[in-house]
């Protein structure tokens, strides 16, 4: 992994734990914005990191013959 995706989720797990504190609660609702923060997340496991670890599996595939 590069260091740039894992400061990207280190910047959704800081959002994700510090929301009620960077959106006010009155104009956004806190549920709404952890909401929104998990599927940022989400997809960011099915874009970046399952085909980094596919990528991954297939080189100790071919280097162990598995």
């Amino acid at each position: 992994m590069t260091f740039g995706i894992i400061m990207i989720g280190v910047f959704y797990s800081f959002i994700y734990l510090f929301a009620y504190k960077l959106v006010p609660s009155n104009k956004l609702r806190r549920e709404k914005w952890i909401s929104f923060v998990g599927g940022l997340a989400a997809s960011y496991v099915f874009i970046y990191v399952l085909p980094y670890l596919h990528d991954h599996q297939h080189a100790i595939k071919e280097e162990y013959g598995v």
